[in-house]
């Protein structure tokens, strides 16, 4: 998965952009309307993670956040 620039997506679309990854972690940014179940899925379809749980939404307020471009849409970071 690669970082993307928010700038050049169609943000009215309804799918799965990425937006940074690291070893333990990664950011996406999605419909609101998505349930964390959706957005899992996606995530691990797109970018396995190579473990037995795959990547999770995290549980801590500071792991979603508004989308500063577009307000039908969240950024969500998942761990591994």
């Amino acid at each position: 998965m690669s970082d993307t620039n928010p700038n050049e997506l169609d943000l009215s679309a309804d799918k799965m952009y990425p937006l940074a990854t690291s070893i333990l972690w990664c950011a996406v940014c999605v419909p609101r309307a998505w349930a964390t179940a959706r957005i899992e899925s996606e995530v691990n379809s797109t970018n396995p993670a190579g473990t037995s749980n795959g990547w999770v939404v995290g549980a801590d307020a500071e792991d979603t956040d508004d989308c500063p471009d577009d307000p039908k849409r969240i950024h969500v970071r998942l761990w591994c």
